[in-house]
């Protein structure tokens, strides 16, 4: 009697422990079947992918992110994503200088001295670039400085696009001895409020000067040619 009790619990302890490795293999197959698997690597690549929750801000809010950054960085960002690709071309302070090219050519005469024109031209082209491509919207602020000599043509388009776009503050730092005259358009434009000019070259404005609105002039390594053109500017 007591092997018959002994027996009979053995074989319920074994179909117990046959219920649940049958039950366990089917959990483990549920957890590890193809569509389950599919979803948690799905899941981990939108972890690891993100969202990209700084283009979905407004406008106004991404040109405010873009005013705290170099003219440089701003038209880098139009690498980050289509929304970005163009946002670049309303920003409103303007700052472009070649110094930094002229700084690596006197630390470094070798190679980089034969390519310094070829690194010059392509710096106008890049001013070029970002005036003509700015859009409708207003330019608070253009600083342009170089150490080499800029074609006239050139300066006066530039010139004549930052008026165009109702500039505020308007900085020309030219030390080089060439001689050019600046567009009649600058001194009748109405939105000037600021104006610096550093030109180691003879000045020589125009007859009809009229600035409505300016209140700072500022003028350094400037000549004039004779005592009418200074009267001309400050008169």
């Amino acid at each position: 009697m007591i092997l018959q009790c002994f027996s009979l619990q053995l074989d319920i302890s074994v179909k117990g422990k046959k219920h649940c490795k049958r039950k366990q293999k089917k959990v483990d197959d549920n957890v590890l079947s193809p569509s389950s698997k599919k979803q948690k690597l799905s899941e981990e690549h939108n972890i690891g992918e993100g969202i990209d929750m700084m283009s979905s801000l407004p406008e106004n809010v991404l040109h405010h992110i873009l005013s705290f950054l170099t003219t440089k960085e701003a038209i880098q960002t139009s690498i980050l994503s289509r929304r970005w690709q163009y946002l670049w071309t309303s920003i409103s302070n303007i700052d472009l200088n070649d110094m930094s090219s002229w700084s690596n050519r006197k630390k470094d005469k070798g190679k980089k001295k034969d390519r310094y024109p070829m690194c010059r031209s392509s710096f106008l082209d890049f001013v070029e670039r970002v005036l003509l491509l700015h859009d409708a919207s207003d330019i608070k602020r253009l600083r342009l400085r170089f150490t080499v000599v800029v074609n006239s043509s050139r300066l006066n388009s530039w010139t004549s696009a930052a008026v165009r776009h109702n500039v505020e503050e308007l900085d020309l730092s030219l030390p080089v001895q060439t001689r050019f005259v600046l567009p009649c358009c600058l001194f009748t434009c109405d939105s000037l409020v600021v104006l610096k000019l550093f030109m180691d070259c003879p000045f020589n404005p125009p007859i009809f000067i009229h600035f409505s609105n300016l209140k700072t002039l500022h003028l350094s390594a400037v000549t004039f040619s004779d005592d009418n053109s200074t009267q001309q500017l400050f008169l």
